[in-house]
Order: structure tokens, then sequence, then C-alpha cells
């Protein structure tokens, strides 16, 4: 049985478009180990999808901690939004953070998200512009992401 998949994933062009290439490349600067779980995140978006139910993004928090993660589908990534659901979905659930890691993207630049850290009393964490790898624990699962939903896709 082993066989016959990988016989089939490596005759499917799509599974073979999204399949991950590893490369390895030296880290930028260390981060100091989260000493509890779900006080250090990482967030960021994916996008775009073909709409599902209206849904065509979909912002992803991963604890630095655990590792685990969560996928929350929206219809816009508009900064009210963005700071609308990390409380409705991360922190009624789990408590307050210590530092949340995101790019440069205008949705976590926001004076809305400004305030919630301020409020919160929380640090920001950016990684390089330009520069997916500086937040790679995200980025990573992004890729098994998109490699999961296209090969769901392509089946039917």
């Amino acid at each position: 049985m082993r066989k016959d998949i990988r016989n089939r994933v490596r005759a499917c062009d799509k599974c073979q478009r999204a399949k991950v290439f590893k490369h390895t490349n030296a880290p930028f600067s260390t981060f100091s180990l989260p000493d509890a779980r779900f006080s250090h995140i990482r967030i960021d978006y994916i996008r775009p999808f073909p709409p599902s139910n209206g849904y065509k993004y979909c912002l992803n928090i991963i604890d630095r901690y655990t590792r685990w993660s969560k996928e929350i589908p929206t219809v816009e990534i508009l900064t009210e939004t963005t700071a609308r659901t990390l409380l409705s979905s991360w922190i009624y659930r789990f408590g307050t953070l210590v530092t949340n890691a995101t790019d440069e993207g205008g949705n976590f630049e926001s004076s809305s998200i400004r305030e919630l850290t301020s409020v919160l009393g929380s640090h920001r964490i950016h990684s390089a512009f330009y520069h997916p790898q500086s937040n790679g624990m995200i980025e990573g699962f992004h890729w098994h992401l998109k490699s999961a939903i296209i090969a769901y896709e392509s089946t039917g």
C-alpha cells in the first residue's frame, strides 16, 4: 500500500507542485525559549484562497512553546478584523500574551493592534521585510497547510 501511495503522489502534478523543498539557512538571531504555553505566539495570514462560504483568508496563530496552531478563516484582512479575531479566538481562550511575532504587514502595524498589545502589556517582535524565513515557524507551517489544501482540492 505504501508503494501505491508513493507512486500516486509522484504521478500527481498538483502534489509535486505543492511539495516542500527543504533548504537550510542560518538564522538572523536567536529567540529566548518561552517559559509558558500560549504566552509567546507567531501570527500571520495565508492569502488568498478560493472563496469557501465567503471566507478567502486564514489567520494562523502558532504557540512557540507547544507548537499548537490555530487556523481561523476570515472574510477580510482589515486591522479591526485581525484585532477582534486575535482577541476572541486566542486571548479570551488562553490568556494574555508576553510576546507576539508578526511580519510587517499593514494589518499588524495598525493602531488597533498596537493599542491591543499595549492594553495587554505584551511585546511585539517584527520579522524582516521581504524575508519570510525570519518568521520561519509560521511560514513553514504555511507550506504544509497550502500543500494539504492544494492536494485536497485536486482530489475533488
